[in-house]
């Protein structure tokens, strides 16, 4: 019962680290999403600045007759799309924020509330070292759920090895110390022996042998477990590995693209302003360069979170946050 307690103490303990592990994944995935959404924002707001000022030149240039009235039109509608992609990402971040208030306490259990002008932090916020990642099986016979099962093998060769102890036949010794005549006249005392043996064994014990025999079975199947779970670990690592060096080069390229869509908005400005391109070409363009923006802030929140995924899945999440 002592050694099943002990194991049930460190069971509990292994079980709380990855409940911390789920919690901080979560609350670090809900930040990483404010976070994106935050940027989304903030180019959005960029572009509604930049079609306002385009409105204001086409509409003058028309009133000049420098530009067909069309282009006006063309120009309100350009607003008016970017006013409604606004609002609904300033409707994702106040959502994000409200998730990510979930995780936000005060001592004595209360809860807060992100003030208005509160903003993410610089994004080269992120997790502490998780050192080598070279041997992997020494991270993984460390993690709560691998000590999960391992414990709960533990557990069973505890069983099984008392329900061996109830297999044996039993042995007592006994012993009356007689110290005089009075000692005969007490009932206690009615076996008129100093020492003596007790020896008993059942006939059948089939109820202790269909035990350990289940037992033993229960040891076979929490042994494979264990091989599953090792292996279920390790392919999670690995995943979230892949994951994350993706995200690397896929944020690498995107960079890139962002900055090519900018090069052609400044060369299709130039040719507008010189009469050699439309008002249409100039907004394909120009929505191209902020679509590949908001690209890059879901690839840079994707990056954070499979950081997040990688040290969840080592079960270490707890201690690099």
């Amino acid at each position: 019962t002592l050694k099943q307690a002990r194991i049930f103490q460190e069971m509990t303990e292994a079980q709380q680290q990855q409940m911390l592990n789920e919690l901080f994944l979560e609350a670090g995935s809900a930040y990483w999403e404010w976070y994106r959404a935050y940027l989304d924002v903030k180019v959005l707001n960029n572009a509604i600045l930049l079609a306002e000022q385009r409105f204001e030149a086409v509409k003058q240039s028309a009133e000049t007759g420098e530009r067909p009235t069309i282009d006006t039109l063309e120009a309100n509608i350009q607003w008016q799309n970017r006013s409604i992609q606004l609002q609904q990402s300033q409707l994702t971040l106040n959502n994000a924020k409200a998730q990510l208030a979930v995780f936000l306490w005060q001592e004595g259990n209360i809860p807060l509330e992100l003030e208005e002008n509160t903003i993410p932090a610089s994004s080269d916020i992120g997790l502490a070292d998780m050192g080598s990642m070279e041997n992997i099986d020494s991270l993984i016979i460390s993690h709560p759920l691998f000590v999960q099962s391992q414990l709960k093998l533990n557990d069973l060769e505890v069983q099984r090895r008392l329900q061996s102890e109830m297999l044996k036949p039993e042995l007592n010794l006994k012993y009356n110390a007689l110290s005089g005549a009075a000692a005969y006249e007490d009932p206690l005392y009615n076996n008129n022996y100093t020492f003596g043996l007790q020896f008993s064994m059942p006939l059948f014990l089939r109820k202790e042998r269909g035990d350990l025999r289940m037992t033993k079975v229960k040891l076979q199947q929490g042994t494979q477990d264990l091989d599953n779970k090792k292996a279920e670990i390790n392919a999670k690592i690995n995943m979230a590995m892949n994951e994350l060096n993706t995200n690397r080069q896929l944020i690498s390229l995107q960079e890139q693209t962002v900055e090519n869509y900018n090069n052609l908005l400044i060369g299709e400005k130039s040719l507008f302003n010189g009469g050699e391109s439309s008002l249409f070409m100039v907004n394909s363009r120009e929505m191209n360069f902020i679509q590949s923006q908001l690209k890059l802030n879901a690839l840079l929140s994707k990056q954070f979170i499979a950081q997040l995924k990688l040290a969840y899945a080592l079960g270490t999440l707890n201690e690099t946050i």
